[in-house]
């Protein structure tokens, strides 16, 4: 382009001379100054030589190929089946004590290792067999003394063999199904809730301390133990209680 022609363009003196090295044509163009003059910064935006190009991007990578085996080693583990749920049940009463306390320092006179305690176990295990449940062991539970015992057919043992196995100078092995017998030693508490144990089908939590009343609550599966029976039992051990005489016979 001759320098007659760059004199007619409008631009800045200084884009005349960037235009003229780097061999960019400014006929016909408009710039951003006044009245379409073309200055410097315009430049950046007009065709510039393929040196200064920016490259092409290069194309993607193709996805690897993952053969079945590895696919076998990455799949996840299989879930494991829920366990079926339990219809759990339960009732709530109080059981007098009052005449088995009275009865206790006759026993003792005799067998002095036997407690209130034992005396409940033993009406525990006659009140099952009355209801005529499918339970044959009591596993006695009392935190607050870290006691922990197996009694097998209580109704069948004598207080003072009870009392053997509850402190654990004596041990016998747990036959079938057992019942839970959890005792919370703090008077006026009613429990209104408790777990079972997987395969336990019933629990008994007694709450008494000093009181002649307990509060007792009784939850089972009904899967095994129909209401019936679990109210049946409920009552025998209220009766076992009431006439405790018989729970020496």
């Amino acid at each position: 382009m001759s320098a007659q022609a760059f004199e007619r363009i409008a631009a800045s003196p200084y884009a005349r001379r960037l235009a003229r090295e780097r061999g960019i044509s400014l006929a016909g163009r408009r710039g951003s100054g006044p009245n379409g003059r073309i200055v410097a910064a315009d430049l950046a935006a007009m065709v510039l030589p393929a040196a200064v190009a920016a490259p092409a991007e290069p194309p993607a990578a193709a996805p690897p190929v993952v053969s079945q085996a590895e696919l076998a080693q990455v799949s996840p583990a299989p879930m494991k089946e829920a366990a079926p749920q339990r219809s759990i049940s339960g009732f709530a009463t109080g059981l007098d004590l009052s005449l088995l306390r009275a009865l206790l320092p006759t026993i003792v006179d005799v067998a002095p290792d036997v407690t209130i305690d034992d005396l409940v176990l033993k009406a525990i295990g006659r009140a099952l067999r009355v209801a005529d449940l499918p339970v044959e062991t009591i596993d006695w539970r009392d935190k607050a003394a870290a006691v922990q015992a197996i009694i097998p057919r209580a109704d069948g043992l004598a207080p003072s063999r009870i009392a053997a196995l509850r402190s654990g100078t004596e041990t016998d092995a747990a036959r079938g199904a057992s019942i839970i017998v959890s005792r919370i030693r703090q008077d006026g508490l009613r429990p209104v809730t408790a777990a079972l144990d997987p395969n336990v089908p019933i629990r008994l939590t007694l709450a008494v301390a000093e009181a002649d009343i307990a509060e007792a609550l009784i939850v089972f599966d009904e899967a095994e133990i129909t209401d019936a029976a679990a109210a049946q039992f409920l009552a025998a051990l209220r009766d076992c209680l009431a006439v405790p005489l018989r729970l020496l016979v």
